[in-house]
């Protein structure tokens, strides 16, 4: 799988103009960055048009986004545990593919999954009721067969307790089904806040003085002093785009390039909802160009960077 060259970087000339300090520059809500709608990417409208439907109750989209999580979609990442959550809000509200999925879940107990056989013998059997049909077998019912032989007499009558006293979410899949396009403007306005995330959580290194400065954008002290670089100030600065584990040993990377002179911002791509680690799975090139056209473009209206030699080169 391809992997993102650990020292991306592009090459800004900055500039601090007289007039009032970069910490009172207001910064622009998400939908006001002069980032356009159309450089998000499909993969990003998908991932939060499930995340938007899913947090108000769909639960296809729930059922969706545990298979995102268990398989490692593009854009997601391995978790089975949050995988697991999902596929349990969806059978909760009497998704049959979820409920075999959740005993599934429950039975194996995996990767911070709480193991249950009681909880996993009563969703195949809630599935199994739905007659769901796959390769003629019955989901659910072949499971339940196979988990009681593992099973005590006082599990299997825990099981059966749970099972009697289940009940649906009243409202149904089918109430809550929520269906809006994918250039609905929530789903917008959701992914551009998704990728700015990227941006407010950028490591920021630089040194003015002798007098150094290394954290994250967003973090009160790193705007005091960024106020603090005197007008004039020219900084030849790089953005950073880290690798597939995230930002690691680049820290005493940054600190020497920062006593060179330069300043650094290291965009997290880790930022965004449910994302880990892609070295094995997951890995999207289409967010990762989205991350560096929006950091080109929150750079751009800094007024400390020289947005006449300001490039990006999101291929």
């Amino acid at each position: 799988m391809k992997r993102f060259a650990i020292g991306a970087a592009l090459m800004i000339g900055l500039a601090l103009p007289s007039g009032a300090p970069a910490s009172e520059v207001s910064l622009p809500s998400p939908v006001e960055t002069g980032f356009p709608a159309t450089a998000i990417s499909a993969e990003s409208l998908f991932r939060m048009g499930l995340l938007w439907r899913a947090e108000r109750g769909d639960c296809s989209a729930q059922f969706a986004l545990g298979q995102g999580f268990e398989y490692g979609w593009p854009g997601f990442g391995i978790r089975l545990a949050t995988a697991g959550g999902w596929y349990v809000k969806a059978a909760i509200k009497g998704h049959a593919e979820a409920q075999y999925k959740a005993g599934l879940m429950y039975e194996r107990g995996v990767r911070g999954f709480p193991q249950s056989m009681s909880q996993a013998y009563m969703w195949f059997t809630l599935a199994a009721s739905q007659g769901i049909i796959s390769q003629g077998i019955i989901w659910g019912e072949s499971r339940r067969i196979e988990i009681a032989k593992k099973m005590t007499a006082e599990q299997i009558a825990e099981a059966e307790r749970l099972i009697e006293a289940w009940e649906p979410d009243p409202a149904s899949c089918e109430t809550l089904a929520i269906s809006i396009p994918e250039t609905s403007s929530h789903v917008l306005a959701a992914a551009i806040k998704e990728v700015q995330r990227t941006w407010d959580r950028a490591v920021v290194v630089f040194e003015i003085d002798g007098a150094g400065t290394h954290g994250r954008m967003n973090r009160q002290y790193v705007q005091e002093e960024i106020a603090k670089i005197p007008p004039g100030t020219k900084l030849p600065t790089i953005i950073f785009f880290h690798g597939c584990l995230g930002l690691g040993i680049e820290p005493s990377l940054f600190g020497k390039l920062a006593r060179w002179g330069f300043a650094v911002f290291a965009p997290d791509s880790f930022a965004r909802t449910g994302r880990e680690h892609t070295c094995y799975s997951g890995e999207s090139q289409p967010l990762r160009h989205e991350e560096i056209r929006y950091a080109v473009a929150r750079a751009r209206m800094l007024p400390w960077v020289d947005a006449d030699n300001l490039r990006g080169c999101p291929s």
